[in-house]
């Protein structure tokens, strides 16, 4: 079901919306009692394959940067001493 809301209540309770359509809710947003548009959570047919995503990190190996992988390791674990 599509609850109507409008720009106003959108921009206040913007949060509030989030958390809603997080959780499965759909809403039509209205600017002078004609709808603007339509908010949909996103539902995916598939996990996310981290693989694609490793591969696609690893694309850059040997072009003279650093490898995006072990830098995204060397500053976690740099954040990690930091704030410990």
């Amino acid at each position: 079901m599509n609850d109507i809301i409008g720009l106003k209540k959108l921009r206040q309770d913007a949060q509030e919306i989030i958390n809603k359509v997080a959780r499965g809710q759909s809403f039509i947003v209205v600017r002078r009692s004609k709808p603007v548009f339509e908010i949909n959570p996103v539902h995916t047919s598939k996990p996310i394959d981290l693989r694609a995503w490793k591969k696609a990190a690893g694309m850059w190996k040997g072009r003279g940067g650093p490898d995006p992988v072990k830098w995204q390791r060397k500053i976690r674990q740099e954040s990690e001493r930091t704030f410990i």
